[in-house]
């Protein structure tokens, strides 16, 4: 061979020559082992990627429908009329061509006039048991009962009934509690009063029936205060709104504990 010529004939050199091939070739074993681990280490980060962009498109198509969803709800008709085709047809994939087991759609000359009924209403009667009976009676005057063909009193022989619904404002009322003092006139030490009635809110100005229509007022009938307390005006007393609202407050701690017994008996 060729390459003999170039070897060394000295035993040492030729150790030397080895060594260092050696070194070379385990160099080079180890960065082909450091490229294969790299190799590994890339693909399995392109792999991730690959999983990450999967999921981003899926989240992005949700987000992309749900607020087409919203753009529907917001601007959309709030009726849902189809007017791309006959029918509904289309909303279960139905194709009026090629499934000969469908009806065909009626054309506008085939529609069938069907005649027109009125739905009689249920007639809501009054109760008028339920309430407050006022009687008023018209009677005539003594002179009014004298017949004027005979002059003989004429006598009783029914009545006419005519009913009418009125409506009786809601007043203000001012209670005044008066509460006697008495003491001993030889001790003068002892001074003895009936105790004030509960009330609602205590050092409050509001009767229980007043706090009652506010929070009915407010709730039930949906008046805001400022409404509420011009109403009030217009009855003769100013209440500032504010007061107004810490009525109910107070109305609603004073109902707590019925709060919290609903919820136990629910839960």
């Amino acid at each position: 061979m060729d390459n003999v010529d170039f070897l060394p004939n000295d035993l040492a050199q030729c150790q030397r020559l080895l060594l260092a091939a050696f070194q070379q070739a385990r160099e080079l074993e180890r960065g082909t082992a450091e490229s294969e681990q790299k190799a590994v280490e890339l693909n399995r980060v392109l792999d991730e990627t690959a999983a990450s962009y999967e999921t981003l498109q899926q989240e992005h198509a949700a987000t992309l429908d749900e607020l087409e969803w919203y753009k529907r709800w917001a601007y959309g008709r709030r009726r849902e009329r189809f007017v791309e085709d006959q029918g509904q047809g289309h909303l279960f994939e139905l194709d009026l061509a090629t499934n000969p087991d469908l009806p065909e759609a009626a054309s506008p000359e085939s529609t069938i006039d069907v005649q027109g009924h009125g739905r009689r209403r249920k007639k809501r009667e009054i109760d008028w048991d339920k309430l407050l009976q006022i009687r008023h009676e018209h009677d005539l005057s003594a002179e009014e009962k004298i017949c004027s063909c005979c002059g003989r009193q004429m006598d009783r022989i029914g009545e006419d009934v005519t009913r009418e619904l009125e409506l009786q404002p809601a007043k203000l009322e001012a209670h005044i509690h008066v509460r006697p003092k008495y003491a001993c006139r030889y001790c003068k030490e002892d001074v003895c009063a009936a105790p004030l009635p509960p009330r609602p809110i205590p050092g409050g100005i509001a009767g229980p029936g007043l706090v009652s229509e506010v929070i009915v007022s407010k709730f039930g009938d949906h008046l805001p205060l400022y409404r509420l307390e011009d109403i009030l005006v217009r009855s003769g007393v100013y209440i500032a709104r504010s007061t107004l609202c810490d009525w109910v407050k107070f109305a609603a701690e004073l109902f707590e504990p019925l709060y919290e017994l609903q919820r136990k008996l629910v839960l």
